[in-house]
């Protein structure tokens, strides 16, 4: 996964952004689907992913302040996905080349 980090510092009524962190980070997921067809060649699914990407310290430097902020990020994503397949040629057999 690819993360970019920034921030915006308000001070003394002024607004000051801070340098920008970017970093690839690897991890590990655990799912669960379900598959069901409702029709002859139509299917509905629905699946449930749980991505775990750990945590990492970002320092970010405020520009025009010189001060630093570590923040401590901890990226987890949960995603649901809700679909249906079409399935052509089912029920015909296998595609056999004809010359």
């Amino acid at each position: 996964m690819d993360a970019n980090y920034s921030a915006v510092t308000n001070f003394g009524g002024g607004v000051f952004p801070s340098n920008t962190f970017s970093d690839t980070r690897s991890g590990w997921v655990l799912g669960v689907g379900f598959e069901q067809a409702f029709a002859d060649s139509w299917t509905w699914k629905i699946e449930y992913n749980y991505m775990d990407f750990g945590s990492d310290d970002v320092v970010l430097t405020t520009a025009g302040l010189g001060t630093t902020t570590t923040l401590d990020v901890d990226t987890d994503v949960h995603v649901v996905k809700f679909g249906v397949n079409y399935r052509f040629g089912y029920g015909k057999g296998p595609i056999v080349a004809k010359y």
